[in-house]
């Protein structure tokens, strides 16, 4: 392994290491977080709220609380939560708000969750991993996942660990024991698909005629999407984009030819429309990677190695093969996935 870069492979590859510590942490607050939803009386709505990498996660962990909770839940910047308060806060009703962020330090995230927590019927939950940030504080409840804490500027395990976290906070707030216990299974399915996607991820990574990548997903895939072309530009600096799977066909499009990448994240509501346009695309010349489906003809494809568990559940998966894909890209580009230009570890601003 060349030294630059080193602390991002490792960070990548340490995920299967660091989950089992993920699914404790949330276990041990198990009673906490049934009070947090329940008193003094249930939750009507969650709002999550992150910059970044974790607003990316938090757009597929509403999407687990929609289907898990029966709650209307969604995702926005902080920075609406700050500049356009009118705009993201119902007018009535009991809020869970949870504020996400790695470092617990993000200035738009902090600020929006003192905001938050100061507007009545609002209760709120955070995730950090770090014990004693900034975010701490604020919340009625504050999980933090230290082991999951990265040196790389760039979030990796970080952002599958938060992610693998809510999801288990969903899970637990809803009682659902048998989920709790499937999302055991998912350290064993994510060692699988590091050693499957590693050899797929550095060959597309390498090859020099792929100059636009895309990433398309459904439902709780879009924040997967998403995160993979922010990890494409973050470490590699290549041009990348993210689109709701079918939305692709409204005319981005046009451009998909033999230098564009295609990576599908296949649902399962949307698996057959899915793997149509795969086969359009392929047809009209773009390379095709699909992760969790069957690839066209002359395309790539990683599987989860989750069978039985839903789209919900395997989530955090499914960002695994897009984070070796950036990192081989920038390394096939001779960069430093570890340091990345114009970019710090903790974004504060003068707010």
């Amino acid at each position: 392994m060349s030294e630059a870069g080193r602390h991002s492979l490792e960070e990548i590859q340490s995920q299967p290491r660091v989950w089992p510590a993920v699914l404790t942490a949330v276990r041990e607050r198990r009673d906490e977080i049934m009070r947090l939803f329940a008193e003094p009386e249930p939750v009507e709505e969650v709002l999550f709220l992150g910059c970044g990498s974790s607003y990316y996660l938090s757009l597929s962990a509403a999407h687990s609380f929609v289907k898990l909770l029966r709650l209307p839940a969604r995702a926005v910047p902080s920075s609406e939560v700050v500049f356009y308060p009118e705009a993201v806060f119902p007018r009535h009703g009991r809020t869970l708000v949870v504020g996400v962020s790695r470092s617990g330090e993000t200035t738009e995230t902090v600020v929006a969750l003192e905001r938050a927590a100061a507007r009545p019927g609002v209760r709120v939950l955070s995730v950090s991993c770090r014990p004693d940030s900034g975010l701490a504080g604020l919340s009625g409840l504050h999980l933090a996942l230290p082991a999951s804490d990265e040196t790389s500027v760039v979030m990796t395990r970080s952002f599958t660990s938060m992610l693998l976290a809510l999801v288990a906070v969903a899970v637990t707030a809803a009682g659902d024991e048998a989920r709790f216990r499937a999302l055991g299974s998912l350290p064993d399915a994510a060692a699988a698909v590091l050693a499957e996607a590693g050899p797929v991820a550095e060959e597309l990574g390498r090859d020099g005629t792929l100059h636009r990548y895309v990433f398309l997903g459904s439902g709780p895939l879009y924040g997967i999407a998403s995160e993979g072309m922010l990890k494409v530009k973050e470490m590699a600096l290549t041009d990348s984009e993210a689109y709701h799977s079918l939305e692709y066909r409204h005319g981005p499009k046009s451009i998909a030819d033999a230098s564009t990448l295609v990576v599908s994240l296949v649902s399962g509501a949307a698996r057959d429309e899915e793997t149509r346009l795969a086969e359009e695309l392929s047809l009209q010349g773009a390379r095709i990677l699909t992760i969790g489906g069957e690839a066209p003809r002359g395309g790539r494809a990683v599987s989860l190695h989750a069978e039985g568990l839903d789209e919900w559940l395997r989530a955090p998966l499914t960002v695994i093969p897009l984070q070796l894909l950036a990192y081989y890209r920038a390394v096939s580009r001779g960069l430093d996935p570890d340091q990345p230009q114009n970019l710090s570890h903790v974004v504060k601003i003068g707010l």
